[in-house]
């Protein structure tokens, strides 16, 4: 399993990360929630499976069965665009983290 976890500052950063997944596992989770403190975080997990379960632990204060699937269901303004995957002869996710990252940073 590989998790990368990014905010909304560097959404692009996040949809690399995703293709570069995908490109080693096809049986790929994307999921996402918004953290009061911190904004929109998304993270992209490799799986065995991509079905999600009928239980979960007891004693979970913040997340529950009947709330898994809105997790997955991204809206249209977060939708997937196409991205390569990085590579070590490309860089891609540098120059996207720092193209991203220019605007806030100076």
């Amino acid at each position: 399993m590989s998790c990368k976890d990014v905010s909304d500052v560097c959404p692009r950063f996040f949809l690399v990360y995703r293709a570069n997944s995908k490109a080693s596992r096809p049986a790929n989770l994307s999921l996402h929630v918004y953290v009061p403190s911190f904004g929109e975080w998304a993270s992209s997990s490799q799986v065995r499976t991509t079905t999600l379960p009928k239980s979960l632990p007891a004693g979970l204060r913040f997340v529950s069965v009947d709330g898994l699937p809105a997790l997955f269901q991204f809206p249209p303004d977060m939708a997937p665009l196409p991205m390569p995957p990085n590579q070590l002869n490309s860089q891609f996710l540098v120059r996207t983290y720092e193209n991203d990252w220019k605007d806030i940073s100076h």
